[in-house]
């Protein structure tokens, strides 16, 4: 017997080009047995050899919520028999009037599972379910018109959807409508107010962070009906480097180690620094996870976040010999600075930005506040204010402070 696919979740499927949004809808079913229900649900796709005849018996009397049931079973195996399997069910209980399985059925003539696709079926039966309250399919039609700019007729469907709990990708596809004044007025707040709701019912630690990023970006710069307030940014940064985001964890370390938002926290952020290091550029999706692979292979690091300082600032001196990257000069100026792993050793750490300063905006920052301040060398105005321009040119935001406040 074939194993049923690992893509199959309960409830949230990312079986299509959207994710579906909530768990299934309870209208217009006929029910077994709750406890028999409650035993199928627990099994996790799995259910016994009994369980199954269970089902099948009562399928077979014409059951519509036990011919759902199985056509999920069939539609969790990768070969396309189960799949077909799995619409003869979903067929059934549709013509029924199982919302559910009229969903699913949309979605067999969506994907080709068990069946040819169908794009006007589809659409058909999406929109069956959709009038009958499914908010799945009610999210599937409000992405359909989205893609076609009826942005309108998108917008009254997502609404529809956003009022069952769960449904994440409707509330973020609602945000962005706000957020791009389509099918509404544009108001940055209300978008947030979606991107929010969506980041907390997100159950993937990925797709919740790029939400939290989202927000944390309207709260850095500001926008229509909303306020800058880059307290919240750094909040909703932390949140996303919390759940993996690499570049968010980039931006954390980096106004702390400035100073931009709250007070200089520069050790910190020297370990945010490193985890940064470590999540690479993982995202999902399988082009950037073999580019992290390749940066691991490359820079073969064998250390953890419970590495001690001295291990990883013998590393960072390690790969920098052997390779002479900026990024590397620039962290063991940190270091040195610093006096994380090292001897505390300013001037070394002056050298070391000086190395990293042709190409990092970082180092170029450093060494112009070194000067600025008499850090490690002789006060330098000048040289100071060459070093900040050079970074503003680049838009460095602390760069751009600092030349400010001059």
């Amino acid at each position: 017997m074939n194993k049923p696919s690992k893509t199959i979740f309960i409830y949230v499927i990312l079986m299509s080009s959207n994710f579906l949004i909530c768990a299934e809808n309870t209208s217009n079913i006929t029910r077994i047995p709750d406890v028999i229900d409650a035993e199928w649900d627990n099994a996790h796709f799995l259910p016994s050899t009994q369980m199954l005849k269970i089902y099948r018996k009562a399928a077979e009397r014409g059951d519509n919520y036990s011919q759902y049931k199985l056509g999920l079973h069939h539609l969790g195996f990768k070969d396309n028999k189960n799949k077909k399997v799995a619409f003869q069910w979903f067929k059934k209980a549709a013509l029924q009037g199982n919302t559910n399985a009229q969903f699913y059925l949309g979605l067999c003539y969506e994907l080709g599972h068990g069946t040819d696709i169908d794009k006007e079926k589809e659409f058909n039966w999406y929109e069956k379910a959709a009038k009958q309250g499914n908010s799945n399919a009610q999210f599937q039609l409000g992405i359909f018109y989205y893609e076609k700019k009826e942005y309108s007729n998108a917008v009254d469907w997502l609404e529809k959807a956003v009022m069952k709990d769960g449904a994440f990708g409707a509330q973020s596809r609602l945000g962005d409508c706000y957020a791009k004044g389509e099918g509404v007025v544009r108001n940055d707040a209300e978008a947030i107010k979606w991107y929010k709701k969506a980041s907390y019912e997100d159950p993937f630690p990925m797709g919740a962070a790029r939400l939290e990023n989202k927000i944390a970006e309207y709260y850095e710069f500001g926008g229509v009906g909303l306020n800058q307030n880059k307290l919240y940014a750094l909040k909703w940064y932390q949140r996303a480097s919390d759940d993996g985001l690499f570049k968010a964890t980039v931006k954390v370390a980096r106004w702390y180690d400035f100073g931009i938002v709250a007070d200089e926290h520069n050790v910190y952020a020297l370990k945010l620094y490193r985890k940064a290091f470590l999540e690479g550029f993982l995202v999902a999706s399988p082009a950037t996870i073999q580019r992290y692979n390749s940066l691991i292979k490359i820079y073969k690091c064998n250390l953890n976040l419970d590495s001690s300082d001295e291990e990883w600032a013998n590393w960072f001196k390690e790969k920098f010999k052997k390779m002479k990257r900026p990024l590397f000069a620039y962290l063991l100026g940190r270091c040195y600075h610093l006096g994380v792993g090292v001897e505390k050793d300013e001037k070394e750490a002056v050298e070391y930005y000086k190395k990293a300063a042709k190409t990092n905006l970082d180092a170029q920052c450093f060494l112009g506040k070194c000067y600025y301040e008499g850090i490690g060398v002789e006060k330098d105005e000048k040289e100071a204010e060459k070093w900040f321009k050079k970074a503003a040119e680049a838009n460095h935001k602390y760069a751009l402070w600092m030349l400010k406040s001059d």
